[in-house]
């Protein structure tokens, strides 16, 4: 489902975040790529949901390739998928079903399909409760399970998730690992970019190594 073929990325000051980088993860993988701060994560998982585009190489994601790709089309690929950061970038003046909701809307889901999914969404990870609450109120693990649920609220093909634990506690990041196992398990691919190689340890997955834009490991 994803492919990449040789994928350099090479950023105009010079430094080069993927080197020569091929692998594949197929439909419905759990995948974890590990690596230190700097290593090159971030620049893969945009690479995947298209914020940047390769140096060389190709990127291939279901019926969408990197170098066939016309700019309107890159948000219908991100429809099919599901994107977690690190700051959760949730609307904090903004109520927690207003925050899932607004990722229904923007692909003009009736209201109908909006209020169903959105409960669902927020029920799936233990938030339909906090509904009413304003985002800023939560607690950074309720956010960030708010930052997962509206991540799957159109049911994507994929979730890619930037170092989702990474201003959470030890225990909060065990849910927040624990959730998209879960997801996974019910049937979409996920890839978890983290340095937390402890807590990669304590579930089962595929595991990527990249250090200095190398990537190795189970390819």
């Amino acid at each position: 489902m994803i492919s990449f073929y040789g994928v350099s990325k090479v950023y105009p000051t010079g430094t080069v975040a993927v080197d020569g980088a091929t692998f594949h993860i197929e439909k419905n993988g759990f995948v974890f790529l590990v690596g230190p701060s700097g290593a090159g994560k971030s620049t893969v998982l945009k690479l995947i949901y298209m914020e940047e585009s390769p140096s060389e190489g190709r990127v291939v994601v279901a019926e969408f390739a990197s170098d066939r790709m016309r700019r309107w089309r890159i948000p219908y690929l991100r429809r099919k998928m599901g994107v977690v950061f690190q700051d959760f970038r949730l609307l904090r003046d903004r109520t927690a079903f207003e925050n899932v909701a607004i990722a229904l809307r923007v692909t003009h889901a009736s209201k109908k399909r909006i209020q169903k999914r959105t409960l669902a969404s927020l029920a799936r990870v233990g938030l339909v409760h906090k509904a009413g609450e304003m985002a800023w109120r939560l607690s950074g693990g309720e956010q960030q399970r708010l930052a997962i649920a509206r991540a799957v609220a159109n049911e994507p093909m994929v979730v890619l998730a930037d170092e989702p634990t990474g201003n959470l506690d030890p225990e909060t990041s065990h849910g927040i690992f624990q959730l998209l196992r879960d997801i996974h398990l019910a049937g979409t691919a996920v890839v978890v970019a983290t340095h937390a190689t402890d807590m990669v340890r304590r579930f089962t997955g595929r595991v990527l190594h990249i250090d200095r834009g190398k990537i190795s490991g189970d390819l």
